[in-house]
């Protein structure tokens, strides 16, 4: 595995983080380690890929966007009552 396997994977959502579309980056994964002398051997590559692969990212809200929608349904039944009496 190298860097442009991983990046790969990331965009095409096999990360679970994200949409299926490629992301623009300002540098390439592993620059960093190649402008200080120094290469991430592929294993330890490997390794951050499957961590990052089973992980599932944290939805936030719940039910709290369901239950801001019913409030304004009520609100918006409630005006159109009181403008149809």
């Amino acid at each position: 595995m190298n860097w442009d396997q991983l990046r790969d994977r990331i965009d095409r959502n096999r990360c679970g983080d994200k949409v299926d579309f490629p992301d623009p980056a300002v540098s390439p994964l592993g620059t960093d380690e190649e402008a200080g002398g120094s290469r991430t051997p592929p294993e330890d590559i490997a390794h951050s890929a499957k961590e990052q692969e089973w992980q599932q990212p944290e939805r936030p809200g719940g039910r709290v966007p369901l239950l801001i929608l019913l409030a304004l349904l009520a609100v918006a039944a409630g005006v159109l009552t009181w403008l149809i009496d």
